[in-house]
């Protein structure tokens, strides 16, 4: 989509595509499930057509505006997929606003593919370039058949690592239970904005204590954020923290980074999953909760006689979601 390919690339290649809406601040703000815009379609994977739609009031059921990434064909296809925003104002970049992990089939539940906008209300806004909102979109395909999950190792676009740690020209220090770390609120804000607004107060002389992450992995976290790489080895002693800490903290693309490469190295028993399919569950680690539920669900009969198991009756909807892909999967079973 955006850029051309010589040869076919991997299943897990991820592709974009970048929707202007125009004319964003005079769009209607009524809340309604009727006062939306569409952008026109695109193809992806084949011919699966998509489409993005904007909520720029809302809807009756969500407060809030926000976009929908529509599968237009019939085929059933499962994708990860990410919804960027550009900021004019602080560099060629864009911002991710919302990751998911979700199979799109023509009876698909569009409020799961729901992203939320950031309150845009004047035309000098951060995100406007001339009145335009700039969307990107970015689709990878995920195939049950390649059973593994991709490990991101993509280099980003931007690299900051010139002045990463850099004591002269920081302006905002962290203290990590006595330990001091310094960093630049222009890379936080461009990367990492949720993390920006609980930070925009503290200085280098008002610093912010940060006392449930040890030095080590608050670094990680950092050098995710100026465009550096978090080695294999790191990600294998320390992906369930940095995890943790990324979705905490509100490193959108960190926390990704870190779920599947989580979900990657989590080896499921029958003593566990249920444990990591609740937590997921409660934390909306989408990825992770679907490895947990593939899991459950090929061991549908061991799991429902386990010791565990009365802990998933708490909640009626996580089971018979379980419970229904367990059928299905029999079903295929049965037909193949």
């Amino acid at each position: 989509m955006d850029g051309l390919h010589i040869g076919t690339p991997p299943f897990h290649f991820m592709e974009f595509k970048t929707i202007y809406v125009h004319n964003y601040i005079e769009l209607s703000k009524t809340r309604s499930d009727d006062n939306f815009v569409t952008s026109p379609r695109f193809r992806c994977f084949g011919n699966n057509e998509w489409e993005l739609v904007v909520y720029p009031g809302g809807s009756e059921q969500y407060v809030k505006p926000f976009v929908q990434l529509r599968h237009c064909s019939d085929e059933e296809i499962r994708v990860n997929f990410c919804i960027m925003l550009f900021e004019g104002n602080y560099g060629d970049h864009f911002e991710i606003i919302g990751t998911k992990d979700g199979i799109f089939c023509d009876t698909f539940r569009a409020a799961h593919h729901r992203v939320e906008l950031p309150d845009i209300s004047n035309e000098g806004d951060d995100y406007l370039d001339g009145g335009t909102l700039f969307l990107r979109v970015g689709l990878r395909e995920i195939r049950e058949a390649d059973d593994d999950l991709v490990m991101p190792q993509c280099q980003p676009a931007y690299d900051n690592m010139a002045v990463f740690l850099d004591d002269d020209t920081s302006d905002i220090v962290f203290d990590l239970n006595g330990t001091q770390v310094v960093a630049h609120k222009s890379i936080i804000k461009a990367h990492a904005k949720e993390f920006y607004v609980m930070c925009e107060a503290s200085s280098m002389e008002s610093a912010m204590l940060i006392e449930d992450v040890t030095p080590e992995i608050f670094k990680l976290m950092l050098r995710s954020l100026y465009g550096g790489i978090i080695l294999p080895t790191e990600w294998k002693s320390n992906a369930k923290t940095i995890l943790t800490a990324a979705s905490k903290y509100g490193f959108n693309k960190l926390k990704y980074d870190a779920e599947v490469w989580y979900a990657k190295s989590l080896q499921f028993t029958l003593e566990n999953v249920i444990d990591v399919f609740l937590e997921a569950d409660g934390c909306n680690w989408v990825i992770l909760r679907d490895a947990a539920k593939k899991y459950m669900c090929e061991h549908a009969e061991e799991v429902l006689k386990s010791e565990s198991f009365d802990r998933l009756r708490e909640s009626k909807s996580l089971l018979i979601e379980i419970m229904t892909g367990a059928l299905q999967r029999n079903k295929k079973q049965r037909t193949e």
